[in-house]
C-alpha cells in the first residue's frame, strides 16, 4: 500500500502529516508559519499600489494584475509550502499526496505545485483543519477520504 503524504494548510500555517496505510495513525512532521499573513495591510504594504521598485521613471505605473499584500503573503507562502513538499515526496517516491487547505489558499498551492507533485495529488479538500489537535485531525482525514467507512474507537 502506498504511504500518504498529508498536508492541512491555510495563508498562515502548513502542517505536515505521514502515515504509511491509510488505517496507520498520522505521524507529525514539518511545521510551518507564515506570521506575515496575520499583519494588516497597511504593515505589509512596502510601496505604493501601482509602483514597482524597479521602476525607473518617477511617474511610473505597473500594469500587473492587482494583488492585495494578503494575496502576495499568501503567494510566497504558497511556494514555501510547494518546495517542502518537493522535498518530502523526493525522500520517499510511493508516496502520494492529500491536501486539506482553505479555498484560497488550496488555488494558490495548487498552482505553485511541481509536476512531480500534481502526478502524486490523490485528493484535494477545501476545508480548513489547521486549528484542530491531532485527534479531531485524523477523525476528520478519515471522514473526507473514506465518507463510507464507520470511526473506529479505540484506533491508537
Amino acid at each position: 500500500m502506498q504511504q500518504e503524504l498529508i498536508v492541512i494548510a491555510n495563508a498562515g500555517e502548513a502542517r505536515f502529516f505521514k502515515r504509511h496505510t491509510p488505517m496507520d495513525p498520522l505521524l507529525p512532521g514539518v511545521h510551518l508559519e507564515h506570521p506575515q499573513s496575520r499583519q494588516k495591510s497597511s504593515e505589509l504594504a512596502a510601496q505604493p499600489a501601482g509602483h514597482g521598485s524597479s521602476d525607473r521613471h518617477s511617474g511610473g505605473v505597473s500594469f500587473a494584475p492587482h494583488q492585495s499584500p494578503h494575496e502576495k503573503e499568501g503567494a510566497h507562502f504558497a511556494r514555501e509550502v510547494a518546495g517542502q513538499i518537493d522535498k518530502d515526496l523526493a525522500a520517499d517516491g510511493r508516496r502520494s499526496l492529500v491536501l486539506f487547505c482553505s479555498a484560497p489558499f488550496l488555488g494558490e498551492l495548487r498552482t505553485r505545485l511541481s509536476a512531480s507533485a500534481h502526478e502524486r495529488l490523490r485528493a484535494a479538500f477545501d476545508v480548513d483543519l489547521t486549528s484542530y489537535g491531532l485527534d479531531e485531525i485524523e477523525q476528520r482525514v478519515e471522514h473526507h477520504l473514506h465518507p463510507t467507512r464507520q470511526p473506529q474507537a479505540g484506533r491508537r
